[in-house]
């Protein structure tokens, strides 16, 4: 797969269809660099909006058209492209640029696991909002009282 020009992105059997483009020979380093922090931030803006999204079609389930993963999900698509355009050329600009792990893995990967991440964290949450545990102990307690109640 190339990483500029427009370039195709299957996610959870949808395409996306991205225009990349590098930036321009004349660039300067330091502007190279504050676009790389750019995208970096872009991406975990729509790590943080897909799992938000997420989050609300698991406990208030919105109907199709009100729900948007779309918009997310292309922005992270481009930041992770971006940021692998970018590396590479701030290497040879003598720029201290380097990959994290994460951003090492092919786009379709690192998308899949955006979305992991999320459906674990809600699973996170709902199991810390349900408390059963908790729910378990004081419906324990109701039924005991209840049955000293009629014994009495």
């Amino acid at each position: 797969m190339a990483l500029t020009g427009l370039v195709e992105v299957e996610v959870k059997g949808k395409i996306y269809k991205v225009q990349i483009s590098p930036p321009a020979p004349m660039v300067q380093l330091e502007d190279l660099e504050k676009a790389l922090k750019a995208n970096r931030e872009q991406f975990e803006a729509a790590n943080k909006a897909i799992i938000a999204e997420y989050k609300k079609d698991v406990f208030t389930q919105p109907p199709p058209w009100e729900q948007n993963y779309e918009g997310p999900t292309q922005q992270a698509i481009i930041a992770h492209l971006n940021i692998n355009v970018l590396i590479p050329i701030i290497q040879m600009k003598g720029g201290k640029a380097e990959f994290s792990k994460v951003e090492t893995f092919p786009v379709e990967q690192r998308i899949a696991a955006v979305y992991k991440k999320a459906e674990m964290q809600v699973l996170n949450d709902f199991h810390s909002e349900q408390a059963p545990f908790k729910m378990a102990v004081v419906a324990t307690m109701l039924i005991t009282l209840m049955i000293i109640m009629t014994i009495m």
